[in-house]
């Protein structure tokens, strides 16, 4: 298991590419801010530890329940055959 914990960490500490992308929020220093606390948080983290919760803002929920409605749509055409089945269970 440390050895997982090795791997996570080494991923995390060489970053995700959004430096060098031209991501929307890279230059917002409250966007920066919250991913540095998710980053933080997964960090800290042991395998062999409770699997830590994360509250989501206000804000986060409604971007993601805007960003939802308008992905449902695209997945009859865009998405795999085997996720389709998921999501009509729902």
């Amino acid at each position: 298991m440390n050895d997982f914990d090795h791997i996570g960490k080494r991923i995390l500490s060489e970053g995700d590419g959004i430096q060098d992308a031209d991501h929307p929020g890279f230059r917002d220093p409250v966007y920066r801010a919250r991913r540095q606390e998710i980053t933080n948080l997964a960090m800290e983290y042991k395998m062999v530890d409770e699997i830590p919760r994360l509250e989501y803002t206000q804000q986060e929920k409604d971007v993601w329940a805007f960003c939802y409605k308008e992905l449902i749509h695209l997945f009859k055409d865009h998405a795999c055959e085997e996720f389709n089945w998921t999501i009509a269970e729902f």
